[in-house]
């Protein structure tokens, strides 16, 4: 894997030395995750502010995304959250490993985008997402 120009800019800004040791790490630790799960590269990586997505194929060919992460206190319950919504409004959680801050994902459609309808219709869809996201939290 090669990380994209520009991933990491504003990490580096803010993390500085402990942000340059990880993302020089990051190609070697996405490689420990496709071995360690079996998966294959299926397209290009794609990036937010602190985790890259590469679009995978597990060893029986579905399709999956493989989310590895800068570890941080925003991401420190995500899988747990993704344990409990299930599927149900939120990405398919198939499998994790927290402490190393990788999620591998349902694939969803990139190129779906709520920009795409008219605010109403969107608003619509905002709203039905969040009653069904709105779940109590676990003990603890």
């Amino acid at each position: 894997m090669i990380v994209p120009a520009g991933f990491g800019r504003e990490l580096l800004a803010d993390e500085g030395d402990r942000a340059r040791a990880w993302l020089t790490a990051l190609p070697s630790l996405v490689e420990s995750y496709l071995e360690r799960w079996s998966l294959t590269e299926d397209g290009p990586v794609l990036h937010g502010y602190v985790a890259v997505v590469l679009p995978v194929r597990r060893p029986d060919g579905t399709p999956a995304a493989l989310k590895v992460g800068w570890p941080h206190e925003e991401a420190e319950h995500e899988a747990l959250a993704l344990r409990i919504w299930d599927g149900d409004g939120a990405v398919q959680l198939l499998d994790a490993d927290e402490p190393g801050g990788a999620l591998l994902l349902e694939r969803l459609d990139a190129t779906t985008s709520l920009r795409a309808v008219d605010v109403w219709t969107a608003a619509e869809v905002a709203g039905g997402l969040l009653r069904r996201l709105a779940v109590p939290a676990p003990p603890g």
